[in-house]
C-alpha cells in the first residue's frame, strides 16, 4: 500500500511523492508546492519519497489544518498542535508536551512490563513447587502403599500362625478328651469281664455242683456276686465333656477390622508459598481405636475343668448393641431351642449357650442392632415351655 502525504491524509488523502528531511514528512506534489515556496520553507531540501530511508510519520492537528500534533492535553488526554491551548477547544486545559508525556508512558509501561515479568518469575517458580509436591505425593502414597502391603502380609502370617495354634489347641483338646474316653471304654470293659467271670462261675455251680457241694460253696458265691452287684457301673459322661465349650470371638476381631483405617495425624496448617500437601506425608495406617488386636486364647482347658467367660476383658457396654442377655433358661436349653426363638427378631450372628447348663443364662448376638431391639421389645419370652427374661446386653456388663 502506498503511502498518503502526512498534510492532506485527513482529507484528500494523496500519494506522497517527496519527503522533507527538515519536517521528517511525505508530502504531495500540490503540499509540497504550497508549503515549501515561500519563507523559510524554502530552504528545506526534498528527496523523492522513494528515496528516504526513516520515514518519521507526523499526524496533522485536525482542529488546525496543516499544524502538526506536539502536545497531549491532561485534561481530554487529547492530543493536539499548540494553537488549541490558545483559541481552540483545549484552551486553559492543562498540558504536556508529547516528548515528555511519551517518555511518561514509556516508564508506566516498562513498570509494569518488570511486574509481569516479575509474576511470570513467580509462576514458574509456583510451577517447580507445584512438580516438587507432585513428586511429594507420589513418594508419599508410595511409602503407603508399601505400608499397607507390609501391614497386610505381617497381618495375613499373624493369623496364619493364630490358625495353626488354634488347630494344635483343639488336636491337643480333642487328644485329651480321647484319652478320658479310651480310660472310660477300658474301665468298662474290665468291670464287664467280671461280671462276665460271677455270671459263669454262677452258672457253672447251679449245673455242675451236687446240691450238698452247692449248700456248701453258696455263701461265698453269694458274696462274690453280691458284690459284683453292687459294682457302679454307670459312666460319668458329664467329667468327659465332649461339648468342647470353645468359641472363637470373631465379633471382637470384626469390630477390630472395622477400624482398620487409613488415618492422618493432626498436623499445621502449612504457611503462605509453603506446600499445601505436606500433610500427606504424615498420613498412615493405624488403628482408630487404642486396643490392639485382641490375641485368641489357645490355651487348653483341664478336663471336666469350667469354660471360659465369653466377655473379653475391658470390652465397652457400649460395643455390643447387636446383643441381649436371656435369663432364666432352663439347664436343658440348646442352641437349636434359642435360634428357634430369635430367629424370627432378626439375623443371629452367634449364640454363647455355654453357661446355660451351670447358669441358665446365654448371649444372642444378631447381625445389626434392628434384631436385638425386636428382640428386647418382648422381655418375657417363653423358651422350651419356660418364661425367660430378655435384656440388653449392655445392662448386665455394667
Amino acid at each position: 500500500m502506498a503511502e498518503v502525504c502526512n498534510f492532506c491524509e485527513d482529507t484528500e488523502a494523496r500519494k506522497a511523492e517527496w519527503f522533507c528531511k527538515e519536517c521528517q514528512s511525505q508530502l504531495c506534489d500540490p503540499c509540497s508546492v504550497q508549503l515549501h515556496s515561500r519563507g523559510k520553507w524554502k530552504t528545506h531540501q526534498l528527496i523523492p519519497a522513494g528515496e528516504a530511508t526513516t520515514v518519521t510519520r507526523l499526524r496533522l492537528c485536525a482542529e488546525h489544518k496543516g499544524e502538526t500534533i506536539t502536545h497531549l492535553c491532561n485534561t481530554c488526554n487529547t492530543m493536539c498542535c499548540a494553537h488549541c491551548f490558545v483559541d481552540g477547544k483545549h484552551a486553559g486545559h492543562q498540558w504536556s508536551m508529547l516528548e515528555a508525556a511519551c517518555g511518561e508512558v514509556y516508564k508506566r509501561v516498562e513498570k509494569k512490563a518488570n511486574t509481569v515479568s516479575s509474576m511470570m518469575q513467580a509462576c514458574e517458580r509456583n510451577l517447580r513447587t507445584v512438580g516438587e509436591l507432585h513428586d511429594q505425593l507420589n513418594q508419599s502414597s508410595d511409602a503407603i502403599r508399601e505400608d499397607l502391603e507390609n501391614g497386610t502380609v505381617k497381618l495375613l502370617k499373624h493369623l496364619d500362625e493364630r490358625e495353626e495354634a488354634m488347630h494344635a489347641a483343639v488336636q491337643e483338646l480333642v487328644r485329651a478328651k480321647t484319652q478320658m474316653l479310651d480310660d472310660m471304654t477300658s474301665e468298662v470293659n474290665a468291670t464287664k469281664d467280671q461280671l462276665q467271670a460271677g455270671t459263669d462261675a454262677a452258672l457253672k455251680a447251679v449245673d455242675e455242683q451236687e446240691k450238698y457241694d452247692f449248700i456248701m460253696n453258696s455263701p461265698e458265691l453269694e458274696n462274690w456276686i453280691g458284690t459284683l452287684a453292687d459294682m457302679d457301673i454307670n459312666i460319668k459322661i458329664n467329667d468327659v465333656g465332649v461339648n468342647l465349650n470353645r468359641t472363637v470371638h470373631w465379633d471382637n476381631v470384626h469390630r477390630t477390622l472395622e477400624g482398620l483405617k487409613l488415618g492422618q495425624t493432626v498436623a499445621p496448617e502449612p504457611e503462605v508459598a509453603k506446600s499445601p500437601l505436606s500433610a500427606v506425608q504424615h498420613s498412615s495406617v493405624h488403628l482408630t481405636n487404642n486396643n490392639p488386636v485382641p490375641a485368641i486364647s489357645t490355651s487348653v482347658a483341664a478336663a471336666g475343668g469350667s469354660p471360659r467367660s465369653g466377655r473379653m476383658p475391658g470390652t465397652p457396654t457400649s460395643s455390643v448393641p447387636n446383643a441381649v442377655y436371656v435369663n432364666g433358661l432352663d439347664n436343658k436349653t440348646s442352641e437349636g431351642d434359642l435360634r428357634e426363638v430369635f430367629e424370627q427378631c432378626g439375623e443371629i450372628k452367634l449364640v454363647n449357650a455355654r453357661h446355660i447348663p451351670s447358669g441358665g443364662f446365654a448371649f444372642i448376638f444378631f447381625r445389626d442392632e434392628m434384631g436385638a431391639q425386636r428382640a428386647l421389645d418382648n422381655p418375657r419370652t417363653e423358651i422350651k415351655g419356660k418364661v425367660c427374661n430378655v435384656l440388653a446386653k449392655k445392662q448386665v456388663m455394667s
